[in-house]
């Protein structure tokens, strides 16, 4: 990563806390999934609410999950960072994955992975 891995997990434990910060917008050229609804959290069990699944992103990025920078194919060339979390042994794992853009995180994909 271009970056110290360090600080961007600071970056994104910050911003993902910070509700004026944090943005899903779905466009053509910026196409998104984001579905903190539809998984189910394994410490309540039920389904994520859109202010729980940004507190998890950053206590992942905080703890230090596994997590990749990618290059998008849309918007071309521009990087986002992923993360797949194991909930539970009966489920596909989840996936993550948002952009840190002008200052602020940008949500693309809260799903279970279909991979």
């Amino acid at each position: 990563m271009a970056k110290d891995i360090a600080e961007v997990r600071h970056e994104i434990a910050r911003l993902a806390r910070d509700k004026k910060k944090r943005f899903v917008r779905h466009s053509p050229s910026s196409p998104c999934v984001w579905q903190p609804l539809t998984v189910i959290n394994p410490e309540t069990d039920l389904p994520f609410t859109a202010e729980r699944a940004w507190k998890y992103i950053a206590e992942l990025a905080e703890m230090g999950h596994p997590m990749d920078e990618v290059v998008l194919r849309k918007p071309p060339g521009e990087v986002a960072y992923e993360m797949k979390v194991e909930l539970a042994t009966n489920v596909p794992p989840l996936y993550i994955k948002f952009q840190i853009k002008g200052g602020n995180i940008h949500g693309r994909s809260f799903h279970y992975s279909s991979q």
